[in-house]
């Protein structure tokens, strides 16, 4: 006949020892004992049977398990062994789920993501983005399992950008998360997409293109101010050549030398310093954008000949030789002349140039797209219209240069500027 045993009470459990003479067990009926470890840890056991085999399940330590826990887990258990469920193996595929999330946070996931999609952005956006989610989300649900975050946690996210007035940045966070929860999804990390259910969520986009000069009088302001403007001579050219040359401002601040050739009077701008994807700054089938330079745009780089030629960059800074023009320089210079943001922006030139040639100057627009480097849908026209529109883009340049000369001369009110922005 088997012993009976006798259910035990905490003061048993307190003063259980490990002991070298004596069982180290101490049941309290239905399977469940408390252990005494050589190390003075106690830990709580259940010895079952299940498909005629033993197992023991570990349910804890004790004191931070008591002993009235203990036996609650045990009456768990068995519930499981009468419907034929090994809580064991339970057990493992819990903690083993545990391990997966903790490896599966929305931080680690993105940082996956990022690292796959890093080959095709170029090193500025994918500073952005890593920034973005750095500063936005990750100390609000970086550390969460991707899979557990909810929708309105997301939104929450994207809720605290919107009060700061930062929509354009909400909706940006919003679609990298929307990528995040699509490449966790296909890896099979997580099983829907709740930045998702978030379109529309967030109020719409206020878009405003770049601002620029609606009125000649400002314009012939600001060109007279560039020639009695006491500021750096180099960023004083750029700033002139932003105007006259009407390119991108990154790539009127990173021109190099290597790129002019002034006896045929053009630059040549390299796919890698142009606004293109990676994927395409990296392709040797990538034309480059040749820019054809006026007479007064040689004049103007002569100038700088004495000062840079010697370095890489034609505008190097004044801080670092080795370095260009940093990003805001020009627009810095404006607004010392007294040109507020509202009015004029250097990305502002390409707008105010685009509309008067078009529509003062009459040009083909065909001619100034391609001048603009404006990346049409049709590739193969896209090419062919650069190699015939170079001619023609010559001539337009010393147009629009004269044309610039002409209104700086001008003492008479000017006809307003067509604008359509």
């Amino acid at each position: 006949m088997a012993r009976r045993i006798l259910p035990l009470i905490d003061t048993q459990c307190r003063t259980h020892k490990h002991s070298t003479r004596t069982s180290n067990r101490l049941f309290d009926g239905g399977g469940l004992f408390l252990e005494a470890r050589e190390s003075g840890s106690r830990l709580w056991r259940l010895k079952f049977r299940l498909h005629g085999k033993e197992r023991i399940l570990a349910l804890g330590k004790y004191p931070e398990v008591p002993l009235s826990e203990a036996r609650k887990a045990r009456d768990k258990a068995k519930r499981l062994i009468s419907q034929g469920i090994d809580p064991v193996a339970q057990q493992r595929a819990a903690k083993d789920a545990r391990t997966v999330a903790a490896q599966n946070t929305f931080e680690l996931t993105s940082q996956r993501w990022m690292t796959k999609k890093a080959p095709s952005w170029t090193e500025k956006h994918a500073d952005k983005v890593r920034i973005r989610l750095r500063k936005h989300v990750y100390p609000y649900v970086g550390h969460r399992p991707i899979e557990d975050i909810t929708t309105p946690e997301l939104l929450s996210v994207l809720t605290r950008m919107e009060d700061r007035g930062i929509i354009d940045t909400a909706h940006r966070v919003r679609s990298y998360c929307e990528q995040i929860y699509a490449y966790a999804i296909s890896t099979g990390i997580a099983s829907r997409n709740v930045a998702s259910d978030l379109r529309g969520a967030l109020p719409e986009r206020t878009t405003s293109n770049y601002a620029t000069l609606k009125d000649p009088a400002d314009l012939r302001r600001l060109l007279k101010a560039c020639d009695t403007d006491t500021g750096e001579l180099r960023t004083i050219i750029a700033l002139r050549l932003s105007i006259m040359l009407f390119q991108r401002p990154g790539e009127i601040r990173a021109m190099e030398w290597e790129e002019v050739d002034l006896d045929k009077a053009l630059w040549t701008i390299p796919p890698a310093h142009m606004k293109l994807r990676k994927k395409q700054k990296e392709s040797n089938k990538t034309e480059p954008h040749t820019v054809p330079l006026p007479r007064q745009a040689v004049e103007l780089l002569m100038e700088l000949v004495p000062h840079t030629h010697g370095g890489r960059y034609v505008f190097g800074g004044t801080r670092k030789s080795k370095a260009p023009l940093s990003d805001g320089t020009i627009n810095k210079a404006m607004r010392r002349m007294g040109f507020g943001r509202d009015m004029i922006t250097a990305h502002g030139f390409r707008h105010l140039a685009s509309t008067e040639l078009n529509e003062t100057l009459q040009w083909h627009g065909d001619v100034i797209e391609s001048q603009l480097s404006h990346q049409g849908t049709d590739k193969i026209r896209g090419i062919y219209n650069k190699a015939k529109y170079l001619k023609q883009r010559v001539k337009m340049m010393q147009v629009w240069a004269d044309y610039l000369d002409d209104l700086k001369a001008s003492t008479g009110e000017a006809k307003p500027i067509s604008a359509q922005f």
